[in-house]
């Protein structure tokens, strides 16, 4: 009978990414020996033939040919998880490195491999974890077109290398990471926060203020999004509860002298306020509030950046989108589709003439 034991070891380690001297190396042969296995010149012995069955997790009848059983490297995924989850750190040592040398050239191996010792290495502050993850970050870059997982990105793994130096103390090779991978700013605030913790404010402050924009006008967009989903959900006023949480917030950080883009975002906010409040002096308080902050911002519209009382960032950006030119006319179209706020409004406009 010819049992093909030749093919089957090489179709197992090709299977798994490794090269010859790789698979030597992890039974502790000469590259020599594992040739002639392949070439079919040489046959491993019974004791070789049994840690060969259990290197490849199938059995001696599997490896000499008569069926394939799958599973090892999803079975090898879930024990990582399950040790980084029960912070098992000495089993799961165990368990990762077993998994790295049958799976070196795993994504999902390496990449996991990478969390379970980043992890622990940062809660334990275990310099020789955190080490063992930055090679393995490394490594997952190299394979990453294996990913098939959205959640993980080049950026994810560039910044979590950069963490990794920074928790070694390394923070000249963490910032060099992060500006390195600094797609559409979103690594400025840690950027200023390294720069601030080594006592650089000049270089620290625009990255911060900088970060602190973008999280202001992310912040607008939430609430925005909160309020529509929650209004959606039916409760309203959990929907106002969260847009007058974001108000205070976006109105402790603007000028309180001068008209700015906040403005603009704040009057779009108070009308979102009058249009959730089931009160009706609150409504026209609100619907006030908005018209007011709107008319500025109209009479003397600015995009700049420089929008908020902490702002040391670059003066040239500018701000920008899908509002309206006229925040006025944005508070009566939105009004008008609410018969008792455009009542509220046009007895609000009647006061100012009448002044």
């Amino acid at each position: 009978m010819n049992l093909n034991l030749s093919e089957t070891i090489r179709r197992f380690r090709k299977e798994r990414g490794l090269t010859q001297e790789q698979l030597a190396e992890a039974l502790d042969v000469s590259v020599g020996a594992v040739s002639k296995w392949e070439l079919g010149s040489a046959a491993p012995d019974l004791s070789r033939l049994v840690e060969l069955a259990e290197f490849f997790e199938t059995s001696v009848d599997v490896l000499l040919g008569y069926e394939l059983q799958g599973g090892g490297l999803k079975k090898s995924l879930a024990e990582i998880k399950r040790c980084r989850m029960a912070k098992a750190r000495d089993e799961g040592k165990a368990v990762v490195e077993k998994a790295l040398r049958q799976y070196p050239n795993s994504f999902e191996i390496v990449y996991q491999s990478a969390v379970f010792f980043r992890l622990l290495g940062v809660e334990q502050r275990d310099d020789a974890f955190l080490r063992r993850a930055l090679t393995l970050y490394e490594r997952a870059v190299t394979l990453f077109s294996q990913n098939t997982d959205s959640d993980i990105t080049c950026f994810g793994l560039q910044n979590a290398v950069a963490q990794i130096y920074q928790a070694l103390g390394d923070s000249e090779a963490a910032l060099h990471r992060l500006k390195e991978s600094n797609v559409d700013r979103h690594n400025n605030g840690y950027i200023g926060l390294i720069l601030s913790l080594l006592h650089r404010p000049d270089e620290a402050l625009p990255y911060l203020s900088d970060a602190l924009a973008i999280q202001l006008t992310n912040l607008f967009e939430l609430g925005i999004g909160f309020a529509n989903a929650l209004l959606d959900n039916g409760t309203p006023a959990a929907a106002l509860e969260i847009v007058l949480w974001i108000l205070e917030f976006l109105e402790r950080a603007k000028y309180q002298d001068r008209v700015t883009y906040f403005d603009k975002l704040t009057a779009t906010l108070f009308l979102a306020c009058a249009q959730l409040s089931d009160n009706a002096e609150d409504r026209r308080a609100y619907l006030r509030r908005a018209m007011n902050d709107a008319e500025l911002f109209d009479a003397a519209p600015d995009y700049t950046f420089e929008v908020f009382r902490f702002y040391y960032g670059n003066q040239h950006n500018t701000a920008f989108d899908d509002l309206g030119v006229s925040v006025t006319e944005v508070i009566r179209t939105a009004a008008a589709q609410d018969a008792a706020l455009y009542s509220e409004w046009e007895r609000i406009q009647n006061e100012k003439k009448a002044t």
